[in-house]
């Protein structure tokens, strides 16, 4: 242990032609310190190149041997020397010397008291094991991130942690009397009690302990939380016992089921810690079924059986309605209280639409309750209400609804924007017959503008009510205009726009004339300018983009025309004939 073993580390990712000294030992898979014994053994009898090839230290091989001839020559002193040979009594010897390095399984690591997780290193041949020692070391390794320590253990061995307590009872501590609980099946109650190493928990297992303190309370809770005995025992006590809590049990539902139909609390229902309490009282100190003397002073108080038939007869089970006997429900579809009774009318009374014969004033039970009414419509629907006016409206507004839904809404007229005159339809129609008054049911048909994210339009809408048809087409109305002013618009713009961009067009014929070089350079910079410049974006600039080029264009028209004037007033004496100055007429020769 002290060498830390006498084998090279096995074949790694860096070094994998090392020797892997493990081949020495392939049914090794509980201890480490066994295996390096077992190569210890074997190097005896192999020369130093032998030793090389199976993996074995030289170096530390032979300081093992020198630390044991010192070990053997100073205990030889004092009594004799030697071993066992038994697997047991080796690994035994090796706790005695690591109680501070005992390791539970957990999470695929190894945490001892301290809270430490550890790994087995690389080179370990344990395998699966629950508990082990070992010694703890850190091994510091450089990675992409920096430097990492990995918490290992090295020279590991599988071990029974009861072996420690063996050897060193003053880290021993017992626990008991923890979780106590009642075992049926016993009897009795029972605990749990821990083994403590070194505050490790090695051991833990459950005993009978019916003279526990509070035994006799947790028989008490545990009576009070079960509604009969399984397997009741076959002694009088046993069989009594188990009647009495079915009793409790029935009084207890039944209890439930009057204060629903009662819609009040009038009998008592006693609560877990209710029962607890009671029984805790009534079992006198008693710790098991066995105990129990007197089982009939368990049983919880019986009801009133004047007041059971008065809430009976105040809440029956069945009321008349419409010539018919409607079973009452008093508990929702979650078995809590309804704040009103309900009746369903179902069968024949559900259809030809019988509930119009129910009285306008309501439905009550014998005790004044008012009663909830149900008409359901198959699956999909259930209309219900105390208040029958308001419940009929609601029925008669549903049915008709149903004839409005499965009416075909016909297709509308879409208005154009660009057509002249185009207006808002406006469509009344008959979808159906209302299924009280038989008055024929219309429809309002007219379209609406639906903007969207990816796309608008015009579609068509049809509505029961005629106001909130009016509203729409009153709405659609306003849009259609706005369209139609905005398309004015563009069209106006489109028009301005284009009349802006011909008249600049005219530029081009100034820059062609013979008499561009000559304007005016100021002009002629403001010339080129305005012609490469931006057109603006509304339909005023456009217009007055306009009218500017135009007196532009005008202004420089006349400068062109003035510069022709000029040209025309100076004599070219080259283009001149001056032969006819003397004798003739004098005369200038235009090219």
């Amino acid at each position: 242990m002290e060498m830390g073993g006498i084998t090279v580390p096995p074949p790694s990712r860096n070094k994998p032609d090392r020797p892997d000294w493990r081949g020495m030992v392939p049914d090794e898979n509980e201890s480490d310190v066994m295996g390096q014994l077992a190569v210890w053994q074997m190097a005896e009898s192999m020369s130093k190149d032998e030793m090389r090839e199976k993996g074995i230290s030289l170096r530390s091989y032979f300081r093992a041997q020198e630390i044991r001839r010192h070990l053997a020559s100073a205990v030889n002193r004092f009594f004799r020397f030697g071993s066992t040979g038994r697997r047991e009594d080796i690994l035994k010897a090796v706790c005695a010397g690591m109680v501070d390095h005992l390791y539970k399984g957990s999470y695929g690591g190894y945490a001892n008291g301290e809270g430490v997780n550890r790994e087995l290193g690389m080179a370990s041949l344990v395998r699966g094991a629950e508990w082990l020692v070992g010694k703890p070391f850190d091994l510091q390794i450089k990675t992409r991130r920096g430097e990492m320590t990995l918490k290992l253990i090295e020279m590991a061995s599988k071990v029974d942690p009861m072996w420690l307590t063996e050897i060193a009872p003053h880290l021993v501590e017992q626990k008991t009397g923890l979780s106590p609980h009642y075992n049926a099946e016993k009897d009795t109650v029972v605990s749990t009690t821990q083994v403590c190493f070194n505050g490790q928990v090695v051991k833990e297992e459950v005993v009978a302990d019916g003279e526990h303190l509070e035994a006799a309370m947790v028989f008490a809770r545990w009576l009070a939380s079960h509604s009969a005995l399984t397997n009741p025992p076959a002694h009088a006590a046993g069989i009594a016992l188990d009647g009495i809590l079915r009793s409790n049990t029935e009084r207890q539902e039944r209890a439930c089921q009057l204060n629903r139909r009662s819609g009040e609390d009038t009998f008592k229902v006693y609560s877990q810690d209710e029962m607890f309490e009671w029984f805790a009282t009534a079992l006198s100190g008693a710790r098991r079924i066995s105990e129990v003397t007197r089982p009939e002073v368990l049983a919880l108080p019986t009801l009133d059986e004047n007041k059971v038939a008065e809430v009976l007869f105040n809440q029956p089970g069945t009321i008349s309605v419409l010539g018919a006997n409607i079973a009452v429900e008093y508990a929702d579809g979650y078995g809590r209280s309804r704040a009103n009774p309900r009746v369903r009318l179902a069968g024949e009374l559900s259809g030809e639409n019988c509930w119009q014969e129910l009285p306008d004033q309501g439905i009550r039970l014998p005790g004044g309750r008012t009663v909830e009414v149900a008409v359901p419509f198959g699956y999909s629907a259930t209309i219900s209400d105390t208040d029958i006016p308001r419940l009929k409206e609601r029925v008669r507004e549903h049915l008709n609804r149903e004839q409005w839904e499965q009416w075909y809404k016909p297709d509308l007229t879409i208005p154009s924007p660009s057509a002249k005159g185009s207006e808002i339809p406006f469509i009344t129609t008959v979808y159906g017959q209302c299924v009280v008054t038989g008055d024929p049911l219309r429809a309002f048909g007219t379209v609406r503008y639906r903007t969207g994210y990816y796309n608008s339009g015009w579609e068509a809408v049809w509505y029961r009510d005629k106001a909130e048809a009016e509203k729409a087409r009153a709405e659609a109305t306003r849009n259609l205009e706005e369209i139609q002013v905005e398309a004015m618009r563009k069209r106006e713009l489109e028009a301005a726009r284009a009349e802006a961009e011909t008249v600049r067009k005219a530029f081009g014929d100034l820059f062609l004339s013979d008499n561009w070089k000559d304007l005016d350079p100021e002009l002629r910079r403001k010339v080129e300018d305005w012609r490469y410049s931006y057109l603006p974006s509304s339909t005023d600039q456009l217009r007055t983009d306009k009218a500017d080029t135009e007196a532009l264009i005008a202004r420089v028209e006349a400068e062109f025309l003035q510069i022709e004037r000029n040209r025309r007033g100076t004599v070219d004496l080259s283009k001149v004939d001056l032969s006819s100055l003397f004798g003739g007429d004098a005369r200038v020769r235009r090219q």
